[in-house]
């Protein structure tokens, strides 16, 4: 008896990993054919092959318009877009920033915070 509950517990464990296997072919592959059942490892192998080439970056445009095609340009085209991306350009009217802003600490609290620290 207890063989028996042992082996069941094996086809469990066995089931379980199917399991987890087909929902991370599911995932590598985005397809929605794994939950009708099918199977065929090869095909979802060549999805998920066919999208990581279908996702690849082959060129760039630069600011100006230009393609590049060369892989050791990409790196100087990113790193320019995201520095002009996060850079500031200044603030001309700074007053009407911070009217935006809501307040958060009353003045009698900001007094509490500012005084000097005394022990008690």
């Amino acid at each position: 008896m207890r063989e028996i509950s042992h082996w069941h517990q094996l086809f469990q464990e066995l089931g379980e990993w199917r399991r987890k296997e087909e929902v991370l072919w599911a995932q590598r592959a985005k397809a929605n054919f794994l939950k009708d059942g099918d199977c065929n490892t090869r095909w979802f192998h060549a999805c998920a092959s066919m999208r990581k080439t279908t996702n690849a970056i082959s060129k760039l445009e630069r600011a100006d318009g230009t393609m590049v095609e060369d892989i050791h340009e990409f790196e100087q085209i990113i790193t320019e877009y995201y520095s002009k991306l996060v850079s500031s350009f200044g603030v001309r009217d700074l007053e009407q920033v911070l009217q935006a802003v809501p307040v958060k600490v009353a003045q009698a609290m900001n007094e509490l915070l500012c005084a000097p620290y005394s022990e008690a």
